[in-house]
């Protein structure tokens, strides 16, 4: 049997809320639809659009940019 001598959480966001509002450890496609319905968010696209919701299609098209950009910084 191994014995662990130490466990590493990412804690910030995910294990303990750290005063972020975002919707921390989120998928991402769920955390950009969630960002765009916030009201904290003078110019929102929700607001932008005077619709009542983005489409799924919406959220889409975003995430297909917003990946690629990200795994790009990440890396």
């Amino acid at each position: 049997m191994t014995k662990f001598k130490a466990a590493i959480f990412d804690w910030a966001g995910t294990t303990v809320d750290f005063g972020s509002f975002a919707p921390m450890g989120a998928a991402k496609w769920n955390h950009i639809h969630a960002l765009l319905q916030m009201r904290e968010y003078p110019n929102n696209e929700l607001q932008r659009r005077g619709t009542p919701r983005l489409a799924c299609a919406d959220i889409d098209a975003i995430f297909e940019v917003f990946v690629p950009m990200n795994e790009t910084v990440a890396a």
